[in-house]
C-alpha cells in the first residue's frame, strides 16, 4: 500500500474551499494534515469539516511542520511569491494557483526558490485537467491538425466581477483584473495545445468601465449580486483599480499568433469562453467543460466531428500533484510555462501603458 501524502492548504476559502480541500479529502492515500488563513473562524470551520489536525494563521509556522510533503497555495496573487518560497525554503513541493505571480520577475525567483531547494512546482491551470482540452492535445500531438498558426482565446462574462472591493479588485493584492483573474486560463491552454511557442512581442488594450462606476456608488443592473467567491459579502470597501475587460495581440518566434480577450463585466451578447486554433491540416474550437469541434481533412475531403467530455477538472489536477510528489515526475503544467504566462501577462499590461507593442525577451 503506498505511503500516505501529507499536504497543506493555505487559504482556504474560494478555490481553496471549493477546488483544493474536497479533491485532497476524496484522495485515500492522502491527508490534509494543515491548513492556514488569516480567517480564523473559517479555519476552525475547514478543520472541522476536513478533520485537519493542525490550524495555522501563518504561513511561516505551518512550514515547520516536518512531516508535510505538499503544499497548496490558494492566498490573493500577492502572496503567491512569498507563501510558495517560504514552502520551499522548508523543502516543501508546491502547487500554486492561477496566476504563478504578480510579475514574470516574481515568478522568476520562485522557481529559482524551487530549484534551489529540489523541489516540485506545479501551476494550477486547471483547463489542462479536462478530458476535451486532453483529447485535443494528443490530436495536435498527432499533427492531425499540422501547423498551428493562428490562436483566439477569450472568456467574456457580461456580469462577474469577483469579490468586489476586496483583494481580486485592488492593484496591490491583484495586479490586474480580468485579464490575470480569468484570461489567464484561455491563454495558458491555448499556448499549451500550441505546444507552448515562444512569444516575442504583444500589444494589448485595457479598460475599467464598470468598476469605477460601482465604486461611486452607482447601480450597474446585473451586478447586484457578487458571484465569487461563495459567500461573499460586500464590504465598505469599494476600491476598484484594476482592469475589467482586456484584449491582446501575441506574436511568437516564426509566423505564429494569438488573439486574447477577457471580462469580468461587458455588455456582451456571447457570453462564455474557449479556445479556438486554426492549423494548416485543420482547426478545433473547444471550450473546456463543454466540447470541441474539429474540422480536418481527411482522404481528400473536409470532415468534422466532436469531441464530448468525459470527466476531468480539480479533481484530475489534485490527483496529479500528488501522484507527482509519489512519483517525482514533472508535472503536466510546469512553473516554466507558468512564467512564459507571466511574460505575456506583463507585456499586454505594460503595452496598455504605453500605447504600443512591447518586445518580451
Amino acid at each position: 500500500m503506498p505511503r500516505r501524502i501529507r499536504v497543506g492548504v493555505v487559504g482556504v476559502g474560494g478555490i481553496g474551499d471549493v477546488a483544493h480541500l474536497p479533491n485532497y479529502a476524496k484522495q485515500k492515500d492522502v491527508e490534509i494534515t494543515a491548513i492556514c488563513d488569516v480567517d480564523e473562524k473559517r479555519l476552525v470551520e475547514m478543520a472541522e469539516k476536513y478533520q485537519v489536525p493542525n490550524v495555522y494563521t501563518d504561513y511561516r509556522k505551518m512550514m515547520e511542520l516536518d512531516e508535510l510533503d505538499g503544499v497548496s497555495v490558494c492566498t490573493p496573487n500577492s502572496l503567491h511569491g512569498p507563501v510558495s518560497i517560504a514552502a520551499f525554503k522548508a523543502g516543501k513541493h508546491v502547487c500554486c494557483e492561477k496566476p504563478l505571480a504578480m510579475t514574470a520577475r516574481e515568478a522568476e525567483k520562485m522557481l529559482a526558490a524551487a530549484e534551489a531547494n529540489n523541489c516540485l512546482f506545479m501551476v494550477g491551470f486547471t483547463m489542462r485537467f479536462n478530458s476535451v482540452s486532453q483529447a485535443v492535445k494528443k490530436l495536435i500531438d498527432k499533427g492531425a491538425l499540422g501547423e498551428i498558426y493562428y490562436a483566439k482565446a477569450g472568456i467574456l462574462r457580461q456580469r462577474g466581477i469577483p469579490g468586489f472591493g476586496g483583494w481580486f479588485t485592488t492593484a496591490s493584492m491583484a495586479k490586474g483584473g480580468a485579464l490575470i483573474d480569468i484570461g489567464v486560463h484561455v491563454l495558458d491552454l491555448a499556448l499549451w495545445l500550441m505546444g507552448s511557442p515562444e512569444p516575442v512581442a504583444a500589444s494589448g488594450q485595457t479598460w475599467a468601465k464598470f468598476g469605477p462606476r460601482m465604486s461611486k456608488g452607482e447601480r450597474v443592473p446585473g451586478m447586484e449580486k457578487i458571484g465569487w467567491p461563495p459567500g461573499f459579502t460586500l464590504g465598505k470597501s469599494r476600491t476598484f483599480d484594476v482592469d475589467d475587460m482586456a484584449s491582446g495581440l501575441v506574436r511568437f518566434r516564426g509566423d505564429a499568433a494569438l488573439h486574447l480577450e477577457a471580462s469580468w463585466c461587458a455588455n456582451v451578447i456571447d457570453q462564455g469562453g474557449g479556445v479556438e486554433l486554426f492549423g494548416t491540416k485543420g482547426g478545433v474550437k473547444l471550450s473546456p467543460g463543454g466540447t470541441a469541434t474539429v474540422i480536418r481533412e481527411s482522404k481528400g475531403a473536409l470532415v468534422t466531428e466532436e469531441i464530448k467530455p468525459a470527466g476531468g477538472g480539480y479533481d484530475w489536477e489534485m490527483q496529479h500533484f500528488v501522484q507527482c510528489i509519489r512519483t517525482g515526475k514533472q508535472p503536466l503544467a510546469t512553473a516554466e510555462q507558468g512564467l512564459r504566462v507571466m511574460k505575456i501577462l506583463d507585456a499586454v499590461y505594460k503595452s496598455a501603458a504605453r500605447g504600443k507593442e512591447v518586445a518580451i525577451r
